[in-house]
């Protein structure tokens, strides 16, 4: 074989075997499943926004809208009031109250307890506002759970006030109990009692003999 016949057959070796490389890359591309998908790089140094929790910051507020709630509903009770006592303003509404427990004050009050009712609710807690709606005059009271004590000694102003008592599942039994009548017999108290989102679950008023006890009970079912 010349030199010209063998350059000759060189050449056409390179060219099929070129045809043959470029045909297996068609065929890869073809039965690639991920051929001609774009994946943008990964950009390692982007900044991450991250939305954490301020458990603080929303139990305060939590704690203050339950807040507005409460007052909201006062403010309701205060004008429903006056309007069923022929009241036009607090002051009226309140000698109207003093003047009728100091003429009560002649009387012997028997000792009888106060059924309040049954409640079945989900609530974790409850939040009571309490005061005396007649005379601010020394009226004191016990507050029970269960026969448990959790306020010794609470006296009663015109101012309301308020406290939270958390509840167990199952039965809970509240009990204010008369420690005094007070200047002006008997013990008089007004009260409004919230569960855990602000939602008025009762409101009552008492007259109670020093020993005697307004009762409710709540029984706590799970959520």
């Amino acid at each position: 074989m010349n030199s010209s016949s063998f350059k000759f057959l060189c050449v056409l070796v390179l060219i099929g075997f070129s045809k043959n490389t470029y045909g297996q890359i068609d065929d890869i591309k073809k039965n690639n499943t991920f051929s001609g998908i774009y994946a943008s790089p990964s950009n390692l140094n982007a900044t991450k926004k991250i939305d954490f929790i301020d458990s603080d910051r929303d139990e305060q507020d939590f704690e203050k809208s339950l807040a507005r709630e409460i007052e909201k509903r006062i403010q309701e009770k205060e004008l429903r009031d006056l309007k069923e006592n022929n009241a036009t303003t607090p002051q009226q509404l309140f000698e109207k109250r003093r003047n009728m427990e100091t003429w009560g004050g002649r009387k012997k009050y028997a000792m009888i307890d106060k059924n309040l009712g049954v409640f079945e609710d989900n609530t974790e807690t409850i939040t009571i506002v309490c005061r005396d709606f007649g005379n601010e005059d020394g009226d004191i009271v016990r507050i029970n759970q269960n026969n448990t004590t959790i306020i010794r000694e609470m006296q009663l102003t015109r101012s309301y006030q308020q406290f939270t008592i958390p509840l167990t599942l199952g039965v809970n039994r509240i009990e204010f109990i008369a420690r005094n009548e007070g200047l002006y017999s008997p013990n008089t108290a007004g009260f409004m009692i919230f569960d855990q989102n602000g939602k008025t679950m009762m409101q009552n008023n008492w007259f109670l003999a020093t020993g005697a006890k307004a009762f409710f009970t709540i029984i706590r079912v799970a959520k």
